[in-house]
């Protein structure tokens, strides 16, 4: 409780002495002398009459809205047992240089700081954002602005985490920048948080890096994010002398007395003028910044057309290869990144993601975490690509990339992330772990965490455009290469779906989608019947089917509605009229079965490379 009330009464404690009131006081008989003999009663006793004199009878009047209420600032110079490094002693020092000239900057302009922390563990980090988080909730008012610095080790998995000393364990000891915006969310509302970080945004295990704060947690209150250095990268090396302390934070020393200002700045104009501030002082640096949508109560005169009302995705310089910074990894966990391509199709749909909690590729049955393995494709069903963006907007139910009619990608979940759309599924393939079943319904399993889903702009039962057929077969191909995705596991919605009960009468994605340009392309494999079949029973074709990954609905309609999506799949000629099976059918599963053994035979005799399909 004290260390509570001192936090909160600290700026009171100040006014008194500027403003004469703290002698008078102090000359009070009944009182000590001396904070240090002060038992807890009598320091109650003091703060509490402390606070009275700055506000006797009348609430303190809030902070003025969009000025710099408060700021924490963390310098981080990795674990202890390598602080003694010969190679890395300079940096981290320097570390704890540039936390301290960040604080004492802030001082300088009249801010509530807290105390510099140094080298925290875990739980003095929490504790920190846990009083930091207290302290915006007594001080400032709607609007108002507060600072959180941090210099020192980071990395990049699933979204930036910060690594205090003695972290070992990146799912346990790692403290994810989204964690300290729900703890903030959770307390205050209608503020406007700049969190800069001088830190390495590389990547120890190596996940696809792409920048992840679209789908980062924090609403209810406006986020500026500002790195100094794009996702996957480590920082630039930094020189002895303290004139030489990253550009980075000297920027923001120069700059802090903005947010301070009785002006009204507009937030992501400041992070703006830093960033270009920053390049222009030194080329090489290649900071970073993303700015979440404003809400009520927060700035209000924001530029309806900046560039930095929407996540930068600045690409990596090609030229510059950082070597040394605050990374406490090793340079094998340090891998190169490859500059994201200037002519990339792909849009990102930014919008809050409500269901970005949801998102992690998880598979319920067994909770471990899960790698991709599938690729499923549907269609809108008539929808317009404006009217799946504000159905996903609000529902957070979509897919992970839409092509509209026009051949562009838009992206509404990264693809690292699980895309939630279409019904409960399931798809027999031994990638896909653990099965389950609901009674009337059938089989389920989590085949949707496995893959990225791809809609096409369309019903499925107009043709589809050439336009389109070539943004899939380009965007097939890479997920192939960078996934290891079987041919067998591309699938259509409609082969995996447990139908709704008023599900549309045509599979996605719908039977004028033409399935043979994506066999020609090596994006899919083809029934190719090699004998003809001399008998046949129900009993075996849904053995069969199941065999091949049909496994979704019930033995009746659940059968009829899988074999009526086989055969449209793969075209399979229909009975002859008054007969329920053919033998075609059984033909077609049996060499479809018989391609995937030989291509798993191929990759085991002689590896992936000969696993594609003549």
């Amino acid at each position: 409780m004290i260390l509570r009330l001192r936090w909160r009464n600290s700026r009171s404690c100040q006014l008194l002495w500027r403003k004469g009131h703290f002698e008078d006081w102090w000359a009070c008989p009944s009182e000590l002398h001396s904070l240090g003999n002060l038992d807890q009663q009598s320091l109650v006793r003091f703060l509490d009459r402390a606070e009275a004199f700055t506000k006797p009878d009348l609430p303190e009047t809030p902070d003025p809205s969009c000025t710099l209420a408060s700021v924490l600032v963390i310098g981080n110079s990795g674990r202890a047992e390598e602080a003694s490094h010969e190679e890395t002693s300079q940096p981290e020092e320097a570390c704890l240089q540039e936390a301290q000239m960040i604080f004492e900057a802030a001082v300088r302009v009249d801010s509530r700081c807290l105390p510099v922390l140094k080298n925290p563990t875990r739980d003095q980090f929490l504790d920190a954002v846990d009083d930091f988080i207290l302290d915006m909730v007594n001080h400032g008012s709607d609007g108002s602005t507060h600072l959180f610095y941090y210099a020192g080790d980071g990395c990049e998995i699933q979204s930036f985490r910060f690594i205090p000393c003695g972290a070992t364990r990146p799912d346990r000891d790692y403290i994810a920048l989204g964690d300290i915006m729900e703890k903030i969310d959770k307390q205050i509302q209608r503020r406007n948080i700049v969190f800069c970080i001088d830190s390495c945004r590389n990547n120890p295990n190596r996940e696809t890096v792409r920048d992840r704060f679209d789908n980062e947690r924090g609403i209810l209150n406006r986020y500026c994010l500002l790195f100094r250095t794009a996702v996957g990268n480590e920082i630039n090396e930094i020189d002895d002398d303290e004139e030489d302390l990253s550009v980075f934070a000297r920027t923001v020393v120069r700059h802090i007395d903005q947010l301070a200002s009785a002006q009204i700045p507009v937030i992501p104009d400041w992070v703006e003028q830093i960033v270009q501030a920053i390049k222009d002082e030194d080329p090489r640096e290649d900071p970073w910044f993303s700015c979440s949508r404003p809400v009520a109560g927060s700035f209000r005169t924001i530029r309806s057309s900046s560039a930095s009302s929407i996540s930068s995705r600045s690409p990596l310089p090609g030229g510059m290869v950082c070597s040394k910074g605050y990374s406490i990894f090793h340079p094998k966990h340090s891998p190169q990144v490859s500059p994201l391509d200037p002519q990339d199709p792909e849009q990102f749909y930014y919008v809050t993601d409500i269901r970005k909690a949801h998102r992690r590729r998880v598979n319920r049955m067994k909770a471990e975490t899960v790698d991709i393995a599938c690729i499923i494709l549907g269609c809108s069903e008539g929808r317009s690509a404006a009217e799946v963006k504000e159905d996903f907007a609000e529902r957070g139910m979509g897919p992970n990339y839409f092509i509209t009619l026009e051949g562009n990608r838009i992206v509404l979940v990264k693809e690292e992330l699980c895309a939630w759309d279409y019904n409960i599924a399931c798809w027999h393939a031994e990638e896909v772990k653990e099965v389950g079943h609901i009674s009337g319904t059938g089989h389920v399993n989590e085949v949707k965490s496995y893959a990225v889903s791809i809609s096409l702009e369309g019903s499925g039962k107009e043709p589809y455009r050439p336009k389109q057929y070539t943004a899939l077969i380009s965007l097939l191909k890479r997920l192939i290469a960078d996934y290891q995705v079987k041919l067998w596991n591309i699938v259509g919605a409609g082969e995996i779906m447990q139908p709704p009960p008023k599900a549309p009468k045509v599979p996605q994605p719908g039977p004028q989608f033409k399935w043979e340009k994506l066999e020609e392309a090596g994006c899919a494999l083809a029934a190719k019947p090699r004998t003809q079949e001399q008998d046949i029973s129900k009993y075996d074709l849904k053995v069969l089917l199941q065999q091949w990954g049909y496994a979704w609905g019930d033995d009746s309609k659940g059968f009829e509605r899988r074999l009526q999506t086989f055969r449209q799949r793969y075209r399979v000629q229909e009975p002859e009229e008054g007969c329920e099976l053919s033998l075609h059918d059984v033909a077609a599963v049996r060499s479809l079965i018989e391609q995937r053994n030989e291509l798993k035979a191929a990759v085991t005799r002689t590896g992936p490379e000969c696993s594609e399909p003549n």
